[in-house]
């Protein structure tokens, strides 16, 4: 009798067991996988757009201005508007995935503004200029004349001191005028590519669409480079 009692006490521990067992991997294979669902990003450190991504966006947003700021954002280094040598120096420093993008707004005939806290325009417009010429030759096409307008240096309207609240307003008048009766141009058909957070979080807070622009290669603190002293 006792050793019916204790196959049966041990048989019954062997279901419970194999109960707990079953329960539990039911849990562990319903439970979502949050590794794979969510891709983990390095803290503070913002995804890097590429040409492709960017212009699926102004398209996909059916973008009528794109904004695109100048030092550390359409090239990659800080001139704080004291640029002392050739423009064809800067050049090179045209971030290339931004060179791209200009090339094909210009192709699908998208406005394009430059706006700058810098006053050099003559000299921006030589760089943007003579970049898209060179991405033009290396497609083996032809280059159209860009004429991209800056904005920046003393653009300064009343009420509009935050960010680049001056030159985004500006560069949307400029175009309002030339739309040839398509109506003004609205913030949320704009959208500003910029290097700076507080020049972002304004422009999304005014109702733009934003591009935060900050390669990961530039995580080190800025430092002019003016191509003299400062």
């Amino acid at each position: 009798m006792n050793n019916r009692r204790l196959l049966q006490k041990r048989i019954s521990i062997a279901v419970l067991s194999l109960l707990l067992l079953s329960t539990l991997a039911v849990i562990f294979l319903s439970s979502p996988d949050t590794d794979a669902e969510q891709p983990q990003v390095a803290a503070g450190v913002p995804l890097y757009p590429s040409c492709e991504s960017m212009l699926n966006l102004i398209l996909e947003k059916r973008i009528q201005l794109v904004a695109i700021d100048f030092d550390k954002t359409l090239i990659d280094i800080h001139t704080g508007g004291l640029w002392r040598h050739a423009a064809s120096d800067l050049v090179p420093h045209v971030r290339p995935e931004l060179q791209c993008l200009l090339y094909e707004c210009v192709k699908r005939g998208i406005p394009l503004a430059v706006t700058t806290f810098s006053s050099q325009k003559t000299l921006i417009q030589l760089v943007t200029d003579t970049s898209l010429r060179q991405f033009a030759h290396s497609r083996n096409a032809m280059h159209q004349p860009s004429n991209i307008p800056v904005f920046g240096g003393g653009i300064f309207l009343d009420g509009l001191d935050e960010g680049k609240q001056s030159q985004l307003a500006a560069a949307m008048e400029h175009f309002s005028e030339h739309r040839l009766g398509d109506g003004t141009i609205a913030a949320s058909g704009v959208v500003l590519i910029d290097d700076d957070e507080d020049n972002i979080r304004v422009a999304k807070e005014d109702g733009f669409q934003v591009i935060l622009f900050q390669p990961i290669s530039d995580a080190e603190p800025r430092q002019k480079d003016n191509g003299g002293e400062l």
